[in-house]
């Protein structure tokens, strides 16, 4: 697995990794946790070129198209409570400099919901962007919580066969 998406480590990716972990390019040595206007920029359309690019790029390197599976990284919010997601949403845009909640819910860097809302955005990332592997960060113990209870086993190979 190989973490990025700048082009020079994309040419890399597409040449020898098995799994692709997508995430906004580091700029100046600062990933986009330590420059949030990073994470902002890197929205799904930027998300979707990049996938791109490196689909192009593993063809060059004379691999099939789906020879690099794609992998994302959130940082997690879950919560029962969708009034205690909406303020965190709206706490986060106004930290990160997001221009609303909605950019919050749509940025590939961040997962924010229900566990009903969080299940739905996992399946778009997997239909919309052929995502395999997700590497979260929950922000809590709750969340941690919920992710394992209520989102994961709806994920399962079992769950998905059964």
């Amino acid at each position: 697995m190989v973490g990025g998406s700048g082009s020079k480590l994309l040419r890399i990716t597409a040449a020898d990794a098995q799994i692709a972990n997508l995430i906004p390019p580091i700029i100046n040595g600062k990933d986009f946790a330590q420059d949030p206007a990073a994470a902002v920029k890197f929205d799904k359309g930027e998300l979707r070129r990049r996938i791109g690019m490196l689909r192009g790029l593993v063809t060059e390197a004379g691999r099939p198209p789906d020879a690099v599976e794609i992998s994302g990284l959130a940082m997690l919010r879950l919560s029962r409570s969708k009034s205690e997601v909406d303020a965190a949403a709206r706490q986060t845009a106004s930290a990160m400099g997001f221009p609303n909640e909605e950019a919050v819910r749509n940025s590939p860097v961040l997962l924010m919901g229900t566990p009903q809302e969080v299940k739905r955005e996992l399946r778009a990332r997997i239909e919309e962007f052929g995502m395999t592997y997700f590497i979260v960060f929950p922000a809590s113990a709750e969340s941690r919580e919920l992710l394992v209870k209520e989102v994961m086993p709806e994920f399962s190979t079992a769950a998905s066969v059964g």
